[in-house]
């Protein structure tokens, strides 16, 4: 897996991102001159990455490559100088076009200026990632999805509302906004357990981003297929089907890993 964030995961965090970066350039001491011509071009490549600036800065060739080289150099000194420094979650870095395939896997798309791309990632884990780790929170997620599926399978009734605890932290936010969920459809008396209703899910990709050692940051790739029938009016009211990318932040308590935070955004018309 590529240490740099591919379009869709800069999508994702993009916020956070843009508020780092403006902390890079305003906060850190980095910058000497804000509205130098060095400073302005890795602004604008960033414009083009988040996509509020387009095309080439007004710059020679050979200018470009001497701003990135500068650049380089000085980004390199003060994340070595800023190794502890966890406030940030990302870093930013120039890379040749030509470096693209290398960098972010063939056939990656992703937007460049002057024939640089900004590439961002995240700030070096605490503690090694290993496929163990890994394979213990993909279970964790994996088993959550299908308590969650489960739950709503058996409404109107709560009696599936205990499984969430063994994946969920039962004080987080993820645990509540499914409770939440869970109230407004027995109000509106919206059910998936009908005969012949095919809602399923399935996990496909999880990415681990940081770990420490007792939480860690991960992202996933989910398909979801809910199928809500609307007792009152005897049809199907709600359908939600597609591939999303899901942010997951995970707590360990004693010896278990809960899903603390899930903060998603899905589409206005969404049944999850």
């Amino acid at each position: 897996m590529s240490q740099f964030l591919t379009t869709e995961y800069i999508e994702l965090y993009k916020d956070k991102i843009m508020t780092d970066f403006e902390t890079l350039l305003t906060g850190s001491g980095v910058v000497g001159r804000r509205g130098s011509p060095r400073w302005n071009f890795f602004h604008h490549c960033f414009g083009v990455l988040v996509g509020t600036a387009s095309g080439d800065f007004n710059c020679h060739k050979s200018k470009a490559r001497d701003y990135k080289f500068h650049i380089k150099k000085i980004l390199e000194e003060h994340y070595a100088a800023t190794n502890k420094d966890r406030k940030r979650q990302f870093t930013f870095q120039l890379k040749e076009v030509g470096e693209k395939a290398k960098l972010l896997g063939n056939g990656a798309s992703y937007p460049s200026s002057n024939g640089y791309m900004l590439l961002v990632s995240w700030r070096e884990s605490e503690l090694p990632i290993t496929p163990q780790i890994k394979n213990i929170l993909y279970g964790v997620i994996d088993r959550a999805m299908s308590s969650k599926l489960e739950v709503y399978s058996s409404l109107p009734g709560l009696g599936g509302i205990p499984l969430l605890e063994s994946c969920f932290a039962t004080d987080g936010p993820a645990h509540r906004r499914i409770i939440d969920k869970i109230a407004q459809h027995r109000k509106d008396r919206e059910i998936i357990g009908n005969e012949y209703n095919q809602s399923r899910k399935s996990l496909h990709e999880l990415r681990v981003h940081r770990l420490w050692e007792n939480k860690a940051y991960v992202t996933t790739k989910e398909s979801w297929h809910l199928y809500w029938w609307s007792t009152p009016q005897g049809k199907y009211t709600k359908v939600y089907e597609g591939e999303i990318l899901q942010p997951y932040t995970l707590i360990k308590r004693g010896n278990r890993w809960l899903i603390w935070a899930n903060p998603y955004k899905y589409p206005t018309n969404s049944a999850l």
